[in-house]
């Protein structure tokens, strides 16, 4: 089975704000490039790769003898969040913006521009505490065609020692989502949520980070995971049951004292058997060097192995992969699979991240916002009566 543990290792955010720590896909998206670099005051990556994307007229770049082709331009905030990307996909070029309030602290707007030609809108809204309880999607093409994509209410009740919220979601056309419930307390968050392939998960702060240690209804609603960390907060297992403790799976991990080498072991047969087994190494960056994989007859897959050339701040220029074949247990010759740079450029005394302007609140979104929760509620009562 998938490791679940792999779902949350890059979704480590500030310990003491919830909103980072909601199931918000545009907040998240706003963090998920802190885990890419070994400091933060960057202000702008070109990352280039050797590989062309097909039907793609990209920036190229000649480094080496070879050519590069431009991958994501990117611009962050100082703490490391994003402020711009851009970016082809497929045949299109996506520019995404990051708006965020006047002292930077929250998220207010998710802009995303397709071509010129279609743009997606996904506004936040935040109370006096500066905790996110509204959420409004929607899109909009040259001719300010007003499309509705969702409407998000979250119902905050500020608890002694506690904080609760209530997530009500509401797709066009449809009934609102089942009730999604998060309780933060100081060192542990809950999160029950009925539609998600998770239904119930239990985190705690471990050496700083909310970590999982605890999933119910994965999937199926008898199936119940348990997480365990050693004390510096690294994985040690990750145990499956079924119904009455039954063991249905697990997968544990090995770590040497410095942790550069680290051991996945996965097993079969109702987690008694052991199948692959992963070995990982890593530099003193903490940059994946080496992992090869062995199947539970002793047979060796490929090794992969990666160089890196870094700057003076311990973030990496220049990457190589290289896959090397073993044959009969052996390894055969080393050949080059991936090629990426990077050229970053940190923020100077007294650079302020670029400003962007806020587009304005779109007119319909006061009507749309009840209209969708009404319709919502006459479906409901009309699926009852059905029943």
């Amino acid at each position: 089975m998938l490791s679940l543990f792999t779902s949350y290792a890059y979704a480590q955010e500030k310990t003491t704000d919830i909103n980072a720590n909601l199931n918000n896909y545009q907040i998240r998206r706003s963090y998920e490039d802190t885990v890419n670099f070994s400091t933060r005051n960057i202000y702008r990556v070109q990352h280039y790769s050797t590989a062309k994307k097909a039907n793609s007229n990209q920036q190229t770049k000649a480094f080496k003898g070879k050519t590069f082709y431009l991958d994501t331009y990117t611009e962050y905030l100082t703490d490391g969040r994003k402020h711009y990307q851009r970016y082809n996909y497929e045949k299109t070029q996506r520019i995404e913006k990051y708006h965020y309030d006047a002292d930077l602290k929250y998220l207010r707007l998710y802009e995303v521009n397709e071509n010129n030609k279609v743009f997606y809108y996904n506004w936040l809204f935040y109370d006096a505490k500066e905790n996110l309880i509204e959420e409004f999607d929607y899109s909009a093409d040259q001719e300010n065609s007003f499309g509705i994509q969702t409407y998000i209410k979250y119902n905050i009740e500020y608890l002694k020692n506690k904080t609760k919220i209530a997530v009500t979601e509401y797709d066009r056309d449809s009934i609102a989502s089942p009730l999604q419930t998060y309780i933060f307390t100081p060192s542990l968050i809950t999160k029950d949520l009925p539609q998600y392939q998770s239904h119930f998960q239990r985190f705690e702060l471990i050496n700083g980070h909310y970590k999982p240690v605890e999933t119910r209804g994965f999937i199926f609603d008898d199936r119940y995971v348990d997480f365990k960390y050693d004390t510096n907060g690294f994985i040690i297992s990750e145990i499956w049951h079924k119904p009455a403790g039954i063991l249905e799976n697990q997968t544990t991990y090995e770590y040497s004292p410095d942790y550069r080498e680290r051991i996945e072991q996965l097993y079969h047969m109702r987690g008694t058997q052991k199948s692959l087994k992963t070995t990982r190494r890593y530099n003193q960056h903490d940059d994946l060097i080496f992992q090869q994989s062995v199947d539970y007859t002793g047979s060796p897959s490929s090794i992969d192995h990666f160089e890196y050339i870094y700057d003076r701040k311990g973030n990496w220029i220049e990457k190589k992969i290289y896959e090397q074949p073993c044959e009969n247990g052996f390894p055969g010759k080393k050949v080059l699979k991936s090629h990426e740079i990077r050229e970053i450029e940190y923020y100077k005394e007294g650079q302020s991240p670029r400003k962007f302007t806020l587009p304005a609140l779109p007119k319909q979104m006061t009507t749309a916002k009840r209209k969708i929760a009404e319709r919502a509620l006459t479906k409901f009562k009309e699926t009852e009566e059905i029943e």
